[in-house]
């Protein structure tokens, strides 16, 4: 889960750690928390998550008599992490803490007019598909938006932000907006079950 700013996501808390936290947030005790992006490889190597998430808590559902809620919650920005603290049992903390670096950053990122241009094929193909004419300007100015709209999946939004700052980001970006739409264009040839090349 690599959730971008703007973006809202429903979570069932039930591990009693995290129903501490979420606690702490109902009560107003925290205002922010954080959800740092891992990988099963990283879960299982050396390597360690290296971006996160900024959310702020939307709603909470009354708790259960075991303690289980349900919640939404809003990603309010990005931050990379510095390290990263995993609770020993029994700790006043039992969730994990870290030291972050805020990422103001994404709100400058801009798509170049390549990528423009590949967003509108983009949308001109998936237009085609659904039968439904789009003829609204479109918003997908920051990347984030545009990364949200056409269902970056974690890794893929991962990828673009370890690309480096600017220019390197856009970079990484367009590569991946060119894949999508060179998948797209592939499966609207596709006849049947094969997969034209």
């Amino acid at each position: 889960m690599f959730p971008l700013p703007g973006e809202t996501i429903a979570l069932h808390i039930f591990e009693p750690r995290y129903q501490e936290l979420f606690r702490r947030l109902e009560l107003g005790d925290l205002e922010e928390f954080g959800i740092a992006f891992q990988t099963a490889q990283q879960d299982t190597s050396e390597q360690k998550a290296e971006w996160g998430s900024i959310m702020r808590l939307i709603f909470v559902t009354p708790t259960d008599a075991k303690g289980p809620r349900d919640v939404v919650v809003k990603c309010v920005g990005l931050f990379r992490i510095e390290s990263l603290h995993h609770a020993p049992p029994f700790s006043p903390e039992p969730f994990p803490t870290g030291r972050i670096e805020s990422l103001t950053s994404w709100k400058r990122w801009r798509t170049s007019a390549y990528s423009q241009k590949e967003l509108a094929s983009i949308k001109r193909i998936m237009a085609s598909r659904s039968g439904k004419s789009d003829n609204q300007k479109s918003e997908m100015t920051l990347i984030t938006d545009a990364m949200i709209q056409l269902q970056f999946n974690p890794l893929e939004r991962a990828e673009v932000l370890s690309s480096g700052q600017g220019m390197q980001v856009e970079k990484q970006f367009a590569q991946v907006v060119r894949f999508k739409r060179m998948i797209l264009e592939q499966e609207a040839l596709r006849k049947g079950e094969h997969f034209p090349n």
